[in-house]
């Protein structure tokens, strides 16, 4: 594997800025315990240091494809999201390798309203989903033709997708090509 696309779950500088983002993120949840769904848990390193920085009681289902020594759903999470009352949860984590532009979809078309977290990794030339790239204007025929010309700006074409969905805010850090960032879809819920 390249340096471009080796899967960082131990970089401690990323793993910092996903800790902070995530403190900064549950500062307005009114609960006793803040309930998240990992839809890609892992080891749930993340969760766990927010619970040690805040104090907060911090209650997550984590979803993975890989099994871990914790309680989890072993499966794929873009068969689980349909399935499960998203309204239980104050934060959905997409701590995905790639774009997770499925898992969003799925998450706003159910009409979510709460927290959503992204992590968007665009590696070299790495292809773009296809409902991304159709869903921002570029048809099968270009997608055909020269899809790599159009891999390059993944993470702008995914924030600007959306921006059109209605997110009008977000907080975002970078480390190259990866962004990290969340949002309230509370206000697209209460525009509908």
């Amino acid at each position: 594997m390249s340096k471009a696309t080796t899967k960082t779950n131990n970089d401690p500088l990323a793993i910092e800025k996903k800790i902070q983002l995530r403190v900064n993120s549950i500062k307005n949840i009114d609960s006793d315990e803040v309930r998240v769904l990992e839809c890609f848990g892992g080891e749930g390193v993340l969760w766990k240091k927010v619970q040690e920085r805040t104090g907060r009681s911090i209650v997550s289902l984590s979803i993975d494809t890989q099994k871990y020594n914790r309680f989890q759903y072993k499966g794929d999470s873009l068969k689980v999201l349909p399935n499960i009352d998203l309204s239980k949860f104050h934060v959905i984590d997409l701590d995905s390798y790639g774009i997770p532009f499925n898992h969003c979809k799925i998450i706003l078309n159910k009409y979510y309203a709460g927290i959503i977290h992204c992590t968007v990794i665009q590696s070299g030339m790495g292809i773009l989903p296809s409902g991304l790239l159709n869903e921002s204007g570029f048809t099968r025929a270009m997608i055909k033709k020269a899809r790599t010309l159009l891999c390059k700006k993944g993470g702008d074409l995914f924030k600007n997708w959306l921006a059109v969905r209605g997110v009008r805010s977000i907080e975002i850090l970078n480390l190259g090509r990866k962004n990290y960032f969340w949002f309230d879809s509370t206000q697209l819920v209460e525009n509908e």
